[in-house]
């Protein structure tokens, strides 16, 4: 009998969930992401999500009323002026697209969210849906399964969740570096989201781990960005969800473009 993880997610403590992710990450996926090959990689080339997506600015335009034409929005959630994101993928993309940095490489899963992980009724795990596997970013699926858990692992149903959640993701762009544990910033009443933030540093102590001596956090915000940004296509989430994942993408250009300022100088 096979349960996907997000059943189990639902269902099971925090530490019982931090132990099956140890047991995906440093047993069974071990090999891929604990060989590295540290070479060029372009971050806004690999990690366009118009490659897959390619009405992501029209859909935001259509349904969130956020068009690409100016380059910032106000979140009154926050109430703070921040970049648009659909302007960043509209016009900064494209000026990116050749910038390489030196960073590790590894085979990755390429779309491992929840439901391509199954256990059974002897904890037995099992990894499905290999149609996306190749060498890439090698911190991209740890990026990949902190967006499941950022908009489908928590509870949004009304203006006050959003509100709560959009401070909470800002307390998750806060750090400069793998290594920064990010803080909890959350004043809402959803047990849920402790929950999501103790397995998101989880996720990024991988992360760490398998970057060696590299400190950088911005390969880890461009796979961010690439499923962040997707998130407003999807026809079966609400528009609450829809609205978090564009205010989401905005503070992650947000710490973008502050890092590529303090590498200028």
């Amino acid at each position: 009998r096979l349960s996907w993880l997000t059943n189990q997610y639902r269902s099971r403590s925090c530490d019982d969930l931090i132990a099956i992710f140890d047991r995906i990450f440093t047993r069974i996926l071990k090999p891929w992401y604990g060989q590295p090959k540290w070479e060029a990689v372009y971050p806004y080339d690999e990690h366009d999500p118009t490659r897959l997506f390619p009405n992501i600015v029209e859909d935001a335009a259509g349904q969130l009323k956020m068009g690409a034409e100016e380059p910032t929005i106000y979140c009154s959630e926050l109430g703070a002026e921040l970049p648009n994101p659909y302007y960043f993928l509209q016009y900064e993309y494209p000026k990116r697209k050749a910038r390489s940095v030196s960073w590790y490489r590894s085979v990755t899963h390429g779309d491992l969210n929840m439901q391509n992980i199954l256990l059974d009724e002897k904890e037995n795990i099992f990894v499905i849906d290999f149609s996306e596997t190749r060498e890439r970013n090698v911190v991209a699926d740890f990026a990949r399964l902190e967006c499941i858990l950022r908009f489908e692992m928590v509870r949004l149903e009304n203006e006050n969740d959003l509100c709560s959640l959009v401070d909470f993701i800002a307390g998750l762009t806060e750090p400069s570096s793998l290594s920064e544990v990010p803080p909890l910033r959350y004043n809402g009443d959803d047990p849920l989201v402790e929950k999501a933030y103790r397995l998101i540093c989880r996720l990024r102590k991988y992360a760490d781990k398998v970057t060696l001596f590299e400190e950088s956090i911005e390969p880890y915000l461009m796979a961010l960005l690439e499923w962040t940004y997707p998130v407003v296509c999807y026809g079966s989430v609400s528009s609450l969800v829809k609205r978090l994942s564009a205010y989401s993408a905005a503070l992650t250009c947000r710490k973008v473009i502050e890092l590529e300022s303090l590498d200028l100088h």
